[in-house]
């Protein structure tokens, strides 16, 4: 592909711009320079909500973490309504001031993290109230609060990864201009892959694996900038992006790095055929825009004598190929899971339950979907998890759902809340709530241990005990009780049944 030339506004002090915002160890929109912001705009369908609301005269509350997006949405607000009141910062602001800003039928936009508008609800802040209960529901994927006064935006939970933001990030036509001009042949090269959508698909996917793996918030816009800017100018070598990207030093590569190695990449016969760089019949199984830079990897192993040398080359033409190959192994692996997580990922709760009373059970009894609410009884300073657990009672599998968190509450008519990126098992009748990652899928399909040293089912554990209790408030059953007996040993369980009235009879097990 010929090498792109550059446009009359792509003058250096542009790109000198760029490079001081990639390098910035805080990358994120309020320190993005103006001569770049229009070029780096990522669509979201936030900012047209936020438009939406200031048209129809909305007050609107911005709730997130550090990076999270609320300059960016505040800004859109500000250019839509100047007539609008907008506080960038809730707690920079005066608190004998915060009673004024919800309080009064004046246009306004606030923008603050969770804490200061508990701290706010806590004091009896007028409005507060109002917005901690909406935002609660919607992160708990209730969208229950239609014609309220107050948009509320929960920008931490806008699931930028699910939305694969990154593969739009990636195609800004700044960034591969900029490569041309500021980086070497090598990575400039590489970075031309970025013209290819099905590139752009696979490392969106890749980071989207990444978000839903742990038990913590999706990434945030600052920290995928962080990634794009460790792929783009993270080192002054001329690697290529799809080597930078997995030994980055941000948050995207390191938690990439916990679910996905390279090195799992099957590539049977095209291995082989990289190895004796066999470039005839390579080319026509890559995309056209990975040939480039597949010529030059394949030419300098060729070329190198050094045997370390050249597997780390090869090392490089293994990650090009999980990118740039047409049909590549790499698609099939970030579909993969296990049966459990892509029911999950279906909507669909009963399989989840059954795995839940799998894992409580040891593995040792089978139980139908209903769940049951176990009670344990362990501590710390236990070697061994104790033989017998006492249910409080069942809740039915009807009574759940699976649903995922909402980024907006509040919207105007015709605008659709975009979703967030929290999955969560939903109880009805009680409003408990389990937010389920695919490491916890992952653990409960391992099967529980009775060993207390195995910290990640202890971690296990507390999520779903606490669940089970919240669940029972509504559930729980005081004329019967469910005692589970096991023998680890033996690998076996058995459940007794005892019916409670004036007297406590055992009526099975």
């Amino acid at each position: 592909m010929a090498k792109r030339t550059r446009t009359a506004d792509q003058v250096p002090h542009l790109y000198d711009d760029l490079d001081t915002f990639l390098r910035l160890s805080a990358t994120n929109d309020e320190l993005m320079p103006d001569s770049l912001r229009d070029r780096l705009h990522v669509p979201t369908g936030l900012e047209d909500a936020v438009r939406a609301a200031v048209e129809a005269g909305k007050a609107v509350a911005i709730t997130g973490t550090a990076g999270s997006g609320k300059s960016h949405l505040l800004r859109t607000a500000v250019s839509a309504a100047p007539d609008y009141t907008c506080i960038p910062d809730l707690t920079v602001e005066p608190e004998a001031d915060w009673n004024k800003f919800f309080n009064r039928p004046k246009k306004i936009i606030v923008a603050g993290n969770e804490g200061a508008f508990l701290v706010g609800q806590k004091n009896g802040v007028k409005g507060f109230d109002k917005i901690i209960a909406s935002l609660h529901a919607i992160q708990a994927g209730d969208d229950a609060r239609p014609g309220h006064e107050i948009m509320i935006i929960d920008a931490a939970g806008f699931d930028a990864a699910g939305q694969r933001v990154i593969g739009t990030m990636l195609g800004l036509p700044v960034l591969l201009d900029f490569m041309n001009a500021r980086r070497g042949e090598l990575a400039a090269t590489a970075w031309r892959m970025m013209e290819s959508a099905a590139v752009r698909e696979r490392v969106a996917k890749l980071v989207e694996t990444a978000s839903a793996h742990a038990d913590t918030e999706g990434f945030t816009f600052r920290q995928l900038w962080q990634c794009v800017a460790d792929m783009m100018v993270g080192n002054e070598t001329d690697e290529p992006w799809f080597v930078r990207l997995f030994n980055g030093v941000n948050e995207v590569s390191h938690r990439i790095a916990r679910v996905f190695s390279p090195s799992a990449l099957a590539l049977p016969h095209v291995g082989n055929r990289m190895w004796h760089a066999d470039l005839e019949r390579l080319e026509p199984l890559f995309v056209p825009e990975a040939v480039p830079v597949l010529r030059r990897l394949l030419a300098a192993a060729a070329r190198e004598a050094d045997s370390e040398k050249r597997l780390v080359l090869f090392r490089s033409l293994r990650l090009l190929a999980g990118f740039g190959l047409q049909n590549s192994p790499l698609d099939s692996m970030l579909r993969a899971g296990t049966e459990l997580w892509s029911s999950i990922t279906r909507g669909e709760s009963r399989p989840l339950l059954q795995a839940i009373n799998r894992y409580f059970a040891f593995g040792l009894i089978d139980f139908g979907d209903d769940l049951e609410l176990w009670v344990q009884h362990d501590t710390e300073r236990r070697h061994l998890k104790p033989p017998v657990q006492i249910s409080l009672g069942s809740a039915l599998a009807s009574d759940f759902t699976l649903a995922k968190s909402i980024a907006i509450c509040n919207p105007p008519d015709g605008v659709t809340a975009p979703k967030g990126g929290r999955r969560l098992l939903r109880h009805l009748q009680s409003n408990a709530v389990l937010h389920v990652t695919k490491d916890l899928a992952d653990g409960l399909v391992r099967i529980r241990s009775h060993r207390m040293h195995d910290r990640q089912d202890i971690e296990y554990d507390w999520r779903l005990t606490a669940f089970f209790e919240k669940v029972a408030t509504a559930a729980a059953r005081p004329d019967r009780l469910h005692v589970a007996n096991f023998d680890f040993s033996a690998r076996t369980g058995r459940i007794m049944k005892w019916q409670i009235t004036d007297r406590i009879q055992k009526v099975g097990g």
